[in-house]
């Protein structure tokens, strides 16, 4: 069973860790407003490489009805700018997909940068089920030492 631990939360984002701390969880709340909370929610992704070890990220941006042009380009910038660390502590990312509009977002942002790592579209909480078990198959998650 996994357990929860609780990182940040806003009030238009959580990001929390499941899974002994490997598996980063950004979960979307509502829509992304105006600069200030776009602000925090990209000092809250920098945060997660603050914990200096490898995690597999999940992001659920199912409650997102729009993100403004700003944003999108907003998070492409941050992709570039954080590269390194993304190569470096995130070893595989999940995006929920149930939306067209989730789509068309994904798909502006793959536009401005191209992934550093390969991006899994999820498009159900079977298919999600699916991949994070796929996790634990294909050795991606990370043992824990009992010493």
């Amino acid at each position: 069973m996994s357990s929860r631990k609780s990182f940040t939360e806003a009030p238009t984002h959580e990001i929390y860790f499941e899974e002994d701390n490997q598996l980063a969880i950004i979960h979307f709340k509502r829509n992304i407003e105006d600069d200030d909370e776009f602000a925090s929610f990209l000092c809250d992704c920098d945060s997660l490489y603050e914990t200096k070890s490898k995690f597999v990220l999940y992001i659920d941006p199912s409650n997102l009805t729009y993100v403004s042009p700003t944003y999108i380009y907003g998070i492409a910038t941050y992709m570039k700018e954080n590269e390194k660390n993304t190569k470096k502590y995130v070893s595989s990312l999940g995006i929920m997909v149930r939306s067209s509009i989730v789509r068309g977002i994904i798909e502006a942002i793959k536009k401005i940068k191209t992934p550093t790592i390969p991006w899994n579209l999820i498009s159900s909480d079977e298919t999600y089920k699916n991949w994070k078990q796929s996790l634990y198959d294909d050795a991606v998650m990370f043992p824990v030492s009992d010493m």
